[in-house]
């Protein structure tokens, strides 16, 4: 390969498609947080109601509330890599549809080092093989017995351009989702931070 491909998707309709597919995962975010909201306000009426007794709350919110706020985290953390992972095979489709002739010879190997490449990260090898026809000679993109990630490497180096491009928009989109799901989880500090006053100020009562 001697010629230069510039890499190109576009830009309005990802964007446009990372707002909609945002929206979709922080509706379950905003949802995720209400119910942490309700599980902190629970406990903070508990305290209130256990109160001047010798009720042990570092143990209850440890096995009760904790758990709890754990799960509901994880959740949240997942909704995330969902949108995330999304986005990445939104941009290698549109990729793959605007270079058929690039992407012809690629394997589900090559399309992995591709993405890892690119992105700094790669989608799952399901989520791969729906995007490319699967080829079982992994040689097809490579000469003389080269490793299929030292071609990919190797494209990236001397035979295409415009990847800081596409990446700095995968990155913008992370930023701005990520900005949200912390914008929400703000609701449910001030709760948080009272209960965590409430457990130091029985530490210090011991």
């Amino acid at each position: 390969m001697n010629n230069t491909t510039e890499l190109n998707i576009n830009t309005t309709a990802f964007q446009r498609f990372s707002q909609k597919q945002g929206e979709v995962h922080l509706l379950r975010v905003a949802a995720l947080n209400r119910e942490k909201e309700n599980i902190l306000e629970g406990f903070l009426i508990e305290i209130e109601h256990r109160r001047g007794s010798n009720w042990d709350m570092q143990q209850y919110y440890l096995s009760e509330v904790n758990p709890k706020l754990a799960r509901i985290g994880g959740k949240i953390s997942g909704q995330t890599r969902r949108f995330k992972h999304t986005l990445i095979t939104q941009i290698l489709s549109q990729l793959i549809n605007n270079h058929p002739e690039l992407f012809s010879a690629f394997s589900c190997l090559a399309m992995s080092f591709f993405s890892l490449n690119l992105l700094g990260v790669c989608p799952t090898k399901k989520s791969i093989l729906s995007l490319i026809k699967p080829i079982s000679d992994k040689k097809r993109l490579t000469e003389n017995g080269q490793g299929v990630e030292d071609k990919v490497k190797e494209l990236f180096e001397r035979h295409l351009i415009n990847q800081a491009l596409i990446k700095e928009l995968f990155d913008t989109q992370m930023l701005h989702y990520q900005q949200q799901v912390q914008a929400l989880s703000e609701e449910s500090r001030a709760a948080y931070l009272q209960i965590k006053q409430e457990l130091n100020n029985q530490k210090k009562e011991e």
